[in-house]
């Protein structure tokens, strides 16, 4: 791993000067869009360890009864080419078999209700392969709104949320430990409760330093590296606990969504 946040920092901020020069030539949303996903995932090929290779395309279940399953296309794919070669390739899109998928992202222009709801509509579909799915989006609505949708989705949603969300020129991002806990019998619809959800405003001080792109892209480094198939708890307690920012950007959210303030107690 590289445990170093100012090289993280420094990689994310190379995102901008890829976008700028994006945005001189592009102006079709959808179009920019397509560009965007591009710049992530060339971001991704210079970062991502080996064996790993990055890509766009399906997570495939050749044995699943009484069909294959297909997954929705997701936005960057990671896989393991030692595990298992693709099944098919096309123009840098792959149909991945389930065995070697490790990792997938769902990538964002804007962060808003609409979007945010698709994201988790890939999370729906993928959550029980048991692999990391993040979010990132180059844009957002407000710190507050942004809070709003992922408590009304910890709340409500049977598959609750994506191990992370980061929004990059806004400077936020929410992350989470595993669902591995036992269900709730007085909720059976609910999912698997949390030990932490936490979300970081960065940008209350600094909306440019990228703090939340680079703490996104700590975690995918992180994730591939230590084998977990999950954010390591120890590693994201430390993390949270050790950022310095005024009260209102530190926010810890519980699993029936009450929304705490402030850093950790220190006798919690």
């Amino acid at each position: 791993m590289i445990p170093i946040p100012e090289y993280w920092e420094a990689v994310a901020r190379s995102i901008d000067a890829e976008n700028q020069k994006a945005n001189i030539f592009i102006t079709h949303n959808d179009s920019l869009g397509v560009a965007r996903e591009a710049i992530l995932r060339d971001l991704l090929v210079k970062q991502t360890p080996e064996p790993y290779r990055v890509s766009t395309g399906f997570v495939y279940y050749a044995e699943a009864k009484p069909k294959p399953w297909s997954s929705k296309q997701c936005d960057v794919l990671v896989y393991d080419p030692t595990a298992s070669q693709p099944y098919y390739s096309i123009g840098g899109l792959s149909v991945v078999p389930r065995r070697a998928c490790k990792l997938i992202i769902e990538v964002k222009t804007r962060l808003k209700q609409e979007t945010f709801k698709q994201i988790l509509g890939v999370w729906g579909s993928t959550f029980w392969l048991n692999v990391p799915t993040l979010g990132f989006a180059f844009e957002g609505e407000t710190f507050k709104s942004f809070l709003e949708y992922v408590v009304e989705a910890i709340k409500s949603e049977d598959r609750g949320v994506p191990e992370c969300l980061a929004v990059h020129r806004d400077n936020y991002l929410m992350a989470r430990s595993s669902y591995r806990l036992a269900t709730n019998p007085e909720t059976p619809n609910r999912h698997r409760p949390a030990k932490y959800h936490f979300a970081v405003n960065f940008g209350i001080t600094n909306k440019k330093d990228g703090r939340a792109s680079a703490a996104f892209l700590d975690f995918y480094d992180r994730l591939l590296r230590n084998g977990l198939g999950q954010i390591d708890e120890n590693h994201l307690y430390t993390w949270f606990s050790r950022l310095e920012l005024p009260k209102e950007g530190l926010v810890r959210i519980s699993n029936e969504g009450e929304v705490i303030y402030g850093p950790i107690p220190k006798d919690a």
